[in-house]
């Protein structure tokens, strides 16, 4: 792999605009997925050893690697928009410490005792550093439509069949998930979220804002909720002199968004992520007890 090809892989980025709340000034972030087919093949050999079953191009769906935030920006390649979508949020969910594509090929009979196999597409492995994710045990993961469930009939039955007698007998919990699961607000707030990872400011720009914003909210103990717009201008005109014009408020919103976003995606400030993020969304200091929604608990 050249050095450009290494420098495509991790460091473009894509844009995020069907999220009501995407904002271009991002600074330099990391592209959540790829279909380019030389980025892919140039990648392969990241993950060629890691896998049961080499995900190759296809002309049925589409294909592609899913960059791992949690693992260092890991490519992980995905079958099909559902994996993919499954696979953001399995990088983005604050219970899950990695995931491993297509881990097992699992043999099973089929009704007329021919010998066949299959491969479930991901297996999920938990943080042991919070007490809500460290008591479960990994997660063998099939994604499938619900169309796709039906068409199959006693193929789909048989394989998860399979699948729950193989994760029972390495101590692993098994799990369908269909677009029912995948394709919600979660989701989305996930694909948006996660483009404000490793944000940066210069001179601790960052920090300083953060400060701005919590000084808003108060202490966590009082437990203040702001809605996302509120909390913005009501901190740009703290920081600000106060006979500053509305285009000095403006452009210091601008500056602070980003910080709000990133300290949301890492859990800093609370906000309700089963609803769809909004600048109307109630946001607030974490409080301890707050663990937050997992797609897996």
């Amino acid at each position: 792999m050249t050095p450009r090809l290494i420098q495509r892989l991790q460091l473009s980025s894509d844009l995020c605009t069907d999220h009501p709340l995407f904002w271009a000034g991002r600074g330099t972030l990391v592209r959540d997925y790829t279909f380019d087919r030389e980025l892919v093949e140039a990648g392969e050999w990241m993950f060629e050893k890691m896998i049961a079953r080499k995900i190759r191009r296809s002309h049925v769906t589409s294909t592609g690697l899913v960059m791992a935030q949690k693992e260092g920006n890991a490519p992980k390649p995905f079958e099909g928009p559902l994996e993919m979508a499954f696979y953001l949020i399995a990088d983005f969910d604050w219970a899950v410490e990695g995931f491993s594509p297509q881990p097992f090929k699992i043999e099973y009979y089929d009704t007329t005792g021919a010998p066949r196999h299959y491969f479930p597409d991901a297996l999920i492995h938990f943080r042991t550093d919070r007490p809500a994710s460290r008591r479960l045990r990994p997660l063998l993961a099939e994604v499938k439509s619900g169309k796709s469930i039906l068409e199959e009939g006693e193929l789909h039955t048989l394989q998860s069949a399979a699948g729950e007698r193989f994760a029972a007998a390495e101590g692993m919990r098994y799990a369908i998930f269909t677009e029912k699961e995948i394709y919600t607000p979660y989701w989305r707030n996930a694909k948006f979220l996660r483009r404000y990872s490793g944000f940066s400011l210069p001179n601790n720009g960052h920090l300083w804002m953060k400060s701005a914003l919590s000084a808003v909210l108060g202490p966590a103990s009082k437990r203040r909720k702001m809605t996302i717009e509120a909390l913005l201008i009501e901190t740009a005109k703290s920081v600000l002199n106060p006979g500053a014009n509305q285009d000095a408020i403006d452009a210091k919103i601008l500056e602070l968004m980003p910080c709000l976003y990133q300290d949301i995606r890492d859990g800093f400030f609370y906000v309700d992520l089963q609803q769809l993020l909004t600048t109307q969304s109630l946001v607030s200091v974490r409080l301890a007890s707050d663990k937050g929604y997992s797609l897996f608990l």
